[in-house]
């Protein structure tokens, strides 16, 4: 069986994708370093592919971004 690849995480999954503690992640996402979840059924939840284009450089930041 072929394994899933989640198109949308929790906040714990993203932390964990960035090997950082929920406080960390969320301290750059309040920061606006890291892009804000959406709300989807009521849930936050991050956009994978979001998150990997800001890591890659894909994705412009206005505040100019930080180093990973």
């Amino acid at each position: 069986m072929a394994q899933l690849t989640p198109l949308f995480v929790d906040e714990k999954t993203a932390a964990s994708l960035f090997c950082m503690s929920r406080k960390e992640f969320c301290d750059l996402v309040r920061k606006g370093h890291l892009p804000p979840a959406s709300t989807i059924g009521g849930l936050a939840r991050w956009d994978v592919s979001e998150l990997l284009q800001v890591v890659r450089g894909d994705k412009a930041r206005p505040d100019g971004g930080i180093e990973l």
